[in-house]
């Protein structure tokens, strides 16, 4: 596949550069291939390289999917939004590895919240997750093992402030203000479906 990317010529190389949907002279889609629909509205845009995905892709399916290809195979982030010029509206962020998600988190509904409601979804035995705001700074991070948060995990706000904490083995948790003072401490108690914040003098009847 390298190499056949490295066999195409200059002429043509630069011709994919300046057209969109072009066809080489082997029948092959190379660069930047964009449909459109009614309207003109956006339908996707799609980098090839000798008829292969590979770059930066926008797939509109009922949100916009937002994320890059890797000669085939989705890799990295994936975003799902309602639109493409408003920042942080990011409906559901997915990570891949080789075409494979790794795991699943949604920013729009859980930002703020010290244990997403909506929850964050892993794939994998075994994975830290890392999940930006749209911005690119960091809004989740944690460790999880079998689906199951594990350690501590972090939540920030969009200017990188870190919001609060919550520790999955002494089932603590922190929220703080935004000069790092201690807001809230509260305890953490399995809900038989997800993890709860109650608060720390809360005794079950």
């Amino acid at each position: 596949m390298h190499e056949q990317v490295e066999m195409m010529g200059e002429d043509e190389a630069n011709s994919v550069k300046q057209e969109k949907n072009f066809t080489d002279a082997n029948g092959l889609k190379q660069g930047l291939w964009e449909e459109r629909g009614w309207k003109k509205t956006l339908v996707s845009r799609v980098s090839y390289v000798n008829d292969v995905p590979h770059g930066p892709y926008i797939i509109s399916d009922n949100y916009y999917k937002v994320g890059t290809y890797n000669y085939g195979k989705k890799q990295g982030l994936e975003r799902w939004t309602y639109t493409l010029d408003k920042p942080d509206n990011d409906v559901v962020v997915l990570y891949f590895e080789h075409d494979s998600i790794l795991w699943q988190a949604h920013p729009m509904a859980d930002a703020g919240q010290l244990i997403p409601v909506k929850g964050i979804r892993t794939y994998t035995d075994s994975v830290f997750v890392n999940v930006p705001f749209y911005n690119g700074k960091t809004w989740y991070q944690g460790l999880f093992i079998r689906d199951k948060p594990k350690g501590i995990h972090k939540i920030y706000s969009p200017n990188g402030v870190l919001q609060g904490r919550v520790n999955y083995e002494l089932f603590q948790a922190e929220s703080y203000d935004s000069l790092g003072h201690v807001l809230t401490q509260d305890s953490v108690w399995w809900g038989g479906n997800n993890y709860l914040i109650v608060p720390k003098n809360f005794r079950k009847r």
